[in-house]
């Protein structure tokens, strides 16, 4: 009896120092995990994330952190969040969500300045502009929630109305697997001289990191609306945005893209264009290439406004690969007609080519584009507009109406009576060029 008693002593002890000593072991890996956040904060986004401040106890812990909205050595005061941040690590923590036992959960509050809370009027205690929840799982994985209420200001020349956000993101234990989710409400910004709406936006997107760090995978957007209006009176406005992506990689270092772009309807300074669509491929990109830029577009300091030094230079070591550009399908129906196009660019395998006419002489080119009468008219009429003024005719409308007409009957456009579309093939291969199937000879001056 003795023996049993003095067991069950030993064994409730036991339990008891795990019960103790587990806090401590999970506060450790959660302050690990903190700082694994940080880094991939950092390597994977434009801004800077800092944690200066962690105070570790036995079942909690605290936490300052600093984000820079740029990566400038003299960052911004306007231009800086501080996050006040509570870690819960113990003694037994469940997500009841999912009901998963989890290691820690950080919930933390991402507050304004003084300079920031002054500009936009707000009190010193007027509460955080964002809260977030992380969820550290047994699993490995990581949960990551943000909420952003609404925010509003207005002075006699300016407004700015915030109406919310929310991401929800979930992290593999490596952090090269993500799946997350934002739901954006909108926002309108104006002044005397300017003025943007965006409407409420959806995001999707689940993807993969590659062993050179690309991500890759597939996204979706769709945007309620869109508008923005200049002291000009200029005017763009759209409504009815859907965005689907694609980007895999093979296992020849290869990338390749397939989107495929919808506009209900698109306004621009009165004219509307409607039915836009855009379905495409962009394949055998250089994916080294393209991991150094993505890394080369995090790493810039200053995004406000973006700097980067990306150039011609690093579009042709990404497309000179023979990567493949394929437009299958252009199409929008303007006030003046409808346009239909399909277009296929084919870039030469030439790695070590950097010369931008070089490469526009050796790829090739084919395109297949029908218009109705009426756009190609309005297209040439606008041409004439702006040409010089001693080289433009008296009648632009009727100038332009010769010409089609003259091309027409030469062969470089062709008609279809049943439909009043006017159709033109252009193929361009090894120096060739040639329209309808008819060849031109380009030739150059010595």
């Amino acid at each position: 009896m003795r023996k049993w008693l003095s067991s069950l002593g030993y064994t409730l002890a036991a339990l008891a120092a795990m019960f103790l000593l587990l806090p401590m072991l999970m506060g450790i890996l959660a302050e690990n995990k903190c700082n694994q956040m940080v880094d991939l904060f950092n390597n994977t986004t434009p801004f800077n994330l800092k944690i200066t401040d962690y105070q570790r106890g036995w079942f909690s812990a605290k936490a300052i952190a600093q984000i820079s909205l740029n990566k400038s050595d003299t960052p911004n005061q306007l231009h800086q969040l501080t996050i006040n941040a509570n870690i819960i690590h113990g003694p037994l923590l469940i997500d009841w969500t999912r009901f998963q036992f989890i290691q820690a959960v950080i919930n933390a509050n991402i507050n304004l300045n003084s300079t920031q809370n002054n500009l936009l009027k707000r009190a010193f205690d007027a509460g955080p502009i964002a809260t977030t929840e992380i969820k550290f799982r047994l699993s490995g994985d990581t949960a990551f929630t943000l909420e952003s209420p609404p925010l509003a200001y207005q002075d006699q020349e300016s407004n700015f109305y915030w109406q919310g956000l929310k991401i929800n993101t979930d992290l593999s234990p490596l952090y090269n697997q993500l799946q997350s989710k934002i739901e954006f409400s909108g926002i309108d910004i104006g002044n005397k001289n300017y003025n943007l709406h965006l409407g409420k936006m959806i995001s999707t997107y689940q993807g993969s990191k590659t062993s050179s760090s690309l991500w890759i995978g597939e996204r979706n957007l769709q945007l309620d609306s869109f508008a923005t209006k200049n002291d000009n009176n200029r005017i763009i406005s759209l409504g009815g945005l859907n965005l689907h992506s694609l980007i895999t990689s093979d296992q020849k270092n290869s990338v390749n893209v397939a989107a495929t772009l919808s506009v209900d309807n698109l306004n621009i300074n009165g004219a509307t264009y409607n039915q836009n669509k855009l379905d495409f491929e962009i394949n055998k990109l250089d994916q080294s290439t393209l991991a150094k830029l993505q890394q080369q577009l995090i790493s810039s300091k200053n995004i406000f406004p973006l700097q980067t030094n990306i150039g011609i230079d690093t579009a042709l070591s990404i497309l000179n690969n023979g990567s493949e550009i394929n437009i299958k399908q252009l199409n929008t129906d303007t006030p003046w007609g409808k346009l239909l196009s399909i277009i296929k660019i084919t870039f030469a395998d030439q790695p070590n080519n950097n010369n931008l006419l070089a490469t526009i002489i050796s790829s090739s080119i084919n395109t297949n584009i029908s218009a109705e009468k009426g756009l190609a008219l309005h297209l040439l009429e606008k041409f004439y507009q702006i040409m010089p003024s001693q080289n433009r005719p008296n009648n632009s409308a009727k100038q332009a109406e010769v010409l089609l007409n003259d091309w027409q009957q030469s062969g470089k456009i062709t008609t279809s009576e049943l439909d009043n579309y006017l159709h033109i093939i252009v193929d361009y291969k090894n120096g060739r060029l040639s329209i309808n199937n008819k060849h031109l000879t380009l030739t150059t001056k010595p």
